[in-house]
């Protein structure tokens, strides 16, 4: 797809909906020359409708593609995850692709600073419970399609200081 983009000279044509995939196409495009012509859409569905539909080339969505996947409607090219998906081994990461980009959805708890320590424990407590629940993880993983991991305070925090030196620089870019 970039090489066909690069030769022809036209944008490949991208549905976004989050800020990952617009700073996922400014990494490739920083290491391949080729362009991307950004759509909005509300949401990842709306991405995959637009790609079935031949009104874009590609999208990215989180999860609601693999149907699609497994019914040979859409193909899957590459993931922002640091690691390959235990679903799909065969599509590669866009570091092994050699894209200087991950990103990984995180949902966390956030609480004002200064929350007393045992109560942040016990939310901690019984977030990691809940996440690591078997029915949790089941419906997480064959429903949705998402791993889950869980981080403590700590762990979340190195974490996100992590992504934000990742992306810094792409933000840099927009600005």
């Amino acid at each position: 797809m970039l090489d066909s983009a690069k030769k022809s000279g036209k944008s490949i044509s991208f549905a976004t909906q989050v800020a990952a995939s617009r700073l996922m196409c400014m990494a490739i495009t920083d290491k391949s020359g080729a362009q991307f012509k950004m759509i909005p859409v509300k949401g990842g569905a709306v991405g995959i409708q637009e790609v079935l539909g031949g009104h874009v080339d590609a999208t990215w969505s989180g999860s609601g593609w693999t149907e699609q996947v497994r019914a040979g409607k859409l193909r899957p090219l590459a993931t922002m995850s640091p690691e390959r998906m235990t679903d799909y081994p065969n599509i590669p990461t866009l570091m092994e692709l050699g894209y200087n980009f991950t990103f990984t959805d995180t949902f966390m708890l956030s609480a004002p600073k200064g929350v007393p320590a045992d109560v942040v424990a016990k939310l901690s407590a019984a977030i990691k419970q809940a996440i690591n629940d078997p029915e949790v993880q089941k419906t997480l993983h064959d429903k949705i399609k998402l791993l889950t991991k869980y981080r403590d305070a700590k762990e979340t925090l190195a974490f996100l200081k992590k992504q934000h030196a990742d992306v810094e620089p792409l933000v840099k870019k927009l600005k």
